[in-house]
C-alpha cells in the first residue's frame, strides 16, 4: 500500500501534535483541590461516553479522515497507450542568400521563428529538422521530444553555418532517409527558392519517392543585397549582389500535390499547412505512453471515521448533540466554499499538464479552481496555447490586479492574442499599455512587428486601390475605344450615303444638260451609275459585317486566371497572392 498524496500527512502533523498535547495535559481545576478517589466519588456519571473518551474517538476519526485525504492505494498497474502521430520534416535553407533583410529581421531569422511556432503548434505530429546549403545536415531525427528540440534550435548559430548555394536535392535525400520507415512523407520547406532555374530533377525524385513538399516562401520580389561583416556581398567586378525570390521552385509544390504559400507575419501560414497535412496524411503509431492505475482504499478509513463521529455525537446530550451535528454538516458541505482541501493538488496537476503541452487538460483543471487574477491569467495562457485566442482574451480581461508585473505580463499576452486574430490596432494599443508599466524588450519587439505589419497593410491597401483604379481606367478606355470605333463606322456609312446622293444629283444635272444627247447614251450612263452605287453599298455592308464579328469576338474573349493552391483571409497573404511563390 502507498499514498498518492503523502504531503497531506505532513501538513496535518502540527495540528495533530497540538491536539495530542491538549488531550494529555489539560486537567480540570477540581484536580488541584481533591484527590482522584474523592473527585470520582463526588462526580455524577452518565450512561453515555465521558468527555475524555469522546475526545479520543474524535481524534481517531480525524486521523482516519487525514489518511483518506492522502489517498491510500494498492495493486499498482501500468498501462501502455500508443500515441498516433503524423511525421514531418522541417527543412530550412541556410545559404548566404537567406541572410538578406527584405523581411524582418532576415530571411533566416524569420525561418527560425516559423520553426519554433510550428513546434509549439504541432499537437499530433512528430518533427525532424534538416538544414541545407551546399550540403544537407540533420539537426534532429523525427521526434516527439519538443523540449529538447527547442533547446537545440536555440543553441545553434545558424548564421555561422550559412554557405553559398542551396542544394535542394541533398535536402530531399536527407529528409527521405529520415522518413523511410513512415507511410506519409511530408516536408515543410522554408526557403527563398534557391538559385536554380530548373528543378525538373528534384521534381522527378519527389514523384518517385512519393514525397509531399510544402513550401513557405520567406522572401520578396524586391532585389535585396546580402549583408556581410564588411558591408554587402559583391561580384568579381565589385558590384553589389542583388537577389530576390526565385519563383522556379514553385513547381516542386504545385506538381506533387502538396502546396505552397507566401510567409505571413502571423501564424496563418503554419495553420494552413498543418491543416492540409492533417487532411492528406495518415497517422502512424510513433510513441507509447505509460499510465499507472490503482485500487483505491480511501473509502475504508473514511467510512470508519464517519462511524466514529456518529458514535461520538450520539453520546452527547440531545440539544448539544443536535447543535454539533448541524455545525459539522455545515462545515463539511459548504456550497460556496472558495477552495477545497485538494485545490493545491489540482493546481499542481494543471501546471504539470501545461508544462507537458497538454493544454486542453490544463485549462479544464484551471477552470475548476480559478478564483483570482493569477488563476485567470494561467487559464488564459492555456487557451492561448490551444489556439483559442477569443477565450484567452476573455480570461485575460478578467485579470484585475494591482501587481505591476502580473499586469504587464497580462497585457503582453493579450496583445499577442489580438495579433494572432489579426486585430493589429487592438494589439498595438495593448502593447503600448504594457510598455508603460514595464520596459520589456520582447514586448517592444512585438510592437515593432505589429507597426511594421500595419504599415505593410496600408501599403497593400494603397496598391490594391491603385490597381482597382487602373483597372477602372482601363475598362473606361476600352469602352471609349469601342464607342469611337462604332461612331467611326456610322460616320463612314453616312459619308458613303451622302456621296451616293451627291452622285445621283450630279447625274440628274448631267442628264438635264445633255437632253440633246441620244437616249441610248443616257440610258447606258444611268445603268453604269446604278451598278457603281450597288457595288459601294455591298462593300459597306461587308465592312460592317466584318466589324461586328470582330467586336463580338472581343466581347467573348476569356481572360486567363492564376491558379492558387491556398486561399487566405489575412492581409499579408492577400499580398502574396498577387505574386504567388
Amino acid at each position: 500500500m502507498q499514498f498518492l498524496y503523502p504531503n497531506v500527512l505532513f501538513m496535518m502533523l502540527i495540528p495533530t501534535l497540538l491536539l495530542i498535547f491538549l488531550l494529555n495535559t489539560k486537567k480540570s481545576r477540581l484536580h488541584s483541590y481533591f484527590k482522584p478517589e474523592i473527585l470520582n466519588a463526588l462526580s455524577a456519571h452518565s450512561k453515555g461516553l465521558n468527555k475524555t473518551t469522546r475526545n479520543y474517538l474524535f481524534f481517531i476519526a480525524l486521523i482516519l479522515m487525514i489518511i483518506a485525504l492522502a489517498r491510500p492505494v494498492m495493486n499498482e498497474k501500468e498501462q501502455k497507450i500508443e500515441q498516433e502521430t503524423i511525421p514531418l520534416i522541417v527543412a530550412i535553407d541556410i545559404s548566404k542568400s537567406m541572410l538578406a533583410q527584405d523581411v524582418f529581421p532576415s530571411r533566416l531569422q524569420l525561418s527560425i521563428k516559423k520553426l519554433e511556432t510550428l513546434i509549439s503548434k504541432a499537437t499530433n505530429h512528430s518533427i525532424g529538422v534538416v538544414l541545407f546549403g551546399q550540403n544537407a545536415f540533420i539537426l534532429s531525427p523525427v521526434t516527439n521530444d519538443f523540449n529538447s528540440l527547442k533547446q537545440m534550435v536555440e543553441k545553434l548559430d545558424f548564421q555561422q553555418e550559412a554557405s553559398a548555394g542551396s542544394n535542394i536535392q541533398a535536402m530531399l535525400e536527407a529528409s527521405n532517409a529520415l522518413l523511410k520507415n513512415y507511410q506519409s512523407k511530408n516536408i515543410i520547406l522554408l526557403s527563398d527558392g534557391g538559385n536554380k532555374k530548373d528543378y525538373s530533377q528534384e521534381l522527378e525524385y519527389i514523384k518517385k519517392q512519393d514525397i509531399k513538399l510544402y513550401t513557405i516562401a520567406v522572401a520578396t520580389n524586391d532585389p535585396t543585397p546580402i549583408p556581410t561583416s564588411n558591408g554587402y556581398q559583391t561580384k568579381e567586378d565589385g558590384t553589389i549582389v542583388l537577389i530576390q525570390r526565385n519563383d522556379a521552385i514553385k513547381n516542386l509544390s504545385l506538381q506533387n500535390g502538396a502546396g505552397f504559400i507566401q510567409f505571413s507575419i502571423n501564424d496563418q501560414d503554419i495553420h494552413q499547412i498543418l491543416n492540409e497535412i492533417n487532411q492528406q496524411s495518415q497517422k502512424q503509431a510513433q510513441s507509447t505512453k505509460r499510465f499507472k492505475t490503482y485500487t483505491e482504499l480511501f473509502y475504508y478509513p473514511l467510512a470508519f471515521a464517519l462511524l466514529l463521529l456518529f458514535v461520538t455525537f450520539s453520546s452527547l446530550p440531545k440539544l448539544k448533540r443536535t447543535a454539533l451535528f448541524c455545525a459539522f454538516i455545515l462545515c463539511t458541505f459548504q456550497p460556496q466554499s472558495q477552495a477545497s482541501l485538494l485545490d493545491f493538488q489540482t493546481l499542481n496537476d494543471a501546471k504539470e499538464h501545461y508544462e507537458n503541452k497538454e493544454y486542453k487538460a490544463s485549462s479544464k483543471l484551471y477552470e475548476k479552481v480559478v478564483s483570482n487574477a493569477q488563476g485567470y491569467y494561467n487559464l488564459g495562457n492555456s487557451y492561448y496555447k490551444q489556439g483559442k485566442y477569443e477565450k484567452a482574451i476573455e480570461n485575460y480581461n478578467k485579470v484585475v490586479t494591482e501587481k505591476a508585473e502580473l499586469e504587464a505580463q497580462k497585457l503582453h499576452n493579450l496583445g499577442n492574442a489580438y495579433a494572432k486574430l489579426g486585430q493589429l490596432q487592438e494589439a498595438k494599443k495593448v502593447y503600448e499599455k504594457a510598455l508603460k508599466l514595464k520596459n520589456d524588450e520582447e514586448t517592444q519587439h512585438n510592437l515593432d512587428e505589429v507597426l511594421k505589419a500595419l504599415k505593410e497593410q496600408e501599403q497593400q491597401n494603397n496598391q490594391q486601390n491603385e490597381q482597382e483604379q487602373n483597372q477602372q481606367d482601363s475598362n473606361k478606355n476600352q469602352e471609349q475605344k469601342k464607342k469611337e470605333s462604332k461612331e467611326s463606322s456610322q460616320n463612314k456609312k453616312n459619308n458613303q450615303e451622302k456621296t451616293q446622293e451627291k452622285n445621283q444629283n450630279s447625274e440628274q444635272k448631267q442628264e438635264a444638260q445633255q437632253k440633246n444627247q441620244e437616249q441610248k447614251n443616257a440610258q447606258e450612263q444611268k445603268e453604269q451609275a446604278q451598278q457603281a452605287s450597288q457595288q459601294q453599298m455591298q462593300q459597306a455592308e461587308i465592312s460592317d459585317l466584318e466589324e461586328r464579328k470582330w467586336l463580338k469576338s472581343l466581347q467573348n474573349q476569356n481572360q486567363k486566371t492564376l491558379l492558387r493552391k491556398f486561399e487566405s483571409s489575412s492581409d499579408d497573404e492577400a499580398s502574396s497572392a498577387s505574386s504567388p511563390w
